[in-house]
């Protein structure tokens, strides 16, 4: 399966209760391009990770509101969000307004992978964000 099925699919999962990050737009803190570019960053990581001997994936259990559903990015907040793409070889673009929201379980795992020089792929069993209304 290529990168670009892989995220066709994740951006078509339609869930009550869930913030898809690659199809869903939040008005206030989401730039109007953010869903795009999300879906971009993660067919491009998705692409890099195929081309090298990723070394392990760590795997966390949904997209955070503080983390994940800002940047698409799993285990990934707007702290981080640039040594994440970086670590790819990826430029990174503004998905969101205002301050950069740092996201606790994001800050942990970013201060393990700043020590950590091993392509690690990051990954969600659920890979959006849960919400109650």
């Amino acid at each position: 399966m290529r990168s670009t099925d892989i995220v066709n699919l994740v951006g078509n999962l339609t869930f009550e209760n869930a913030f898809n990050p690659y199809s869903d737009r939040c008005r206030v803190h989401d730039t109007p391009d953010a869903p795009g570019i999300r879906r971009q960053f993660l067919r491009e990581i998705l692409r890099q990770a195929h081309r090298v001997d990723v070394d392990a994936i760590w795997v966390g259990r949904d997209l955070g509101y503080r983390g994940g559903r800002r940047t698409g990015l799993a285990l990934t907040d707007d702290i981080h969000f640039s040594d994440h793409l970086e670590r790819w070889g990826l430029e990174p673009e503004n998905l969101t307004t205002g301050e950069p929201v740092p996201e606790r379980t994001a800050g942990v795992i970013w201060d393990v992978l700043h020590h950590v020089r091993a392509p690690v792929f990051l990954w969600n069993v659920f890979p959006l964000h849960p919400f109650r209304n």
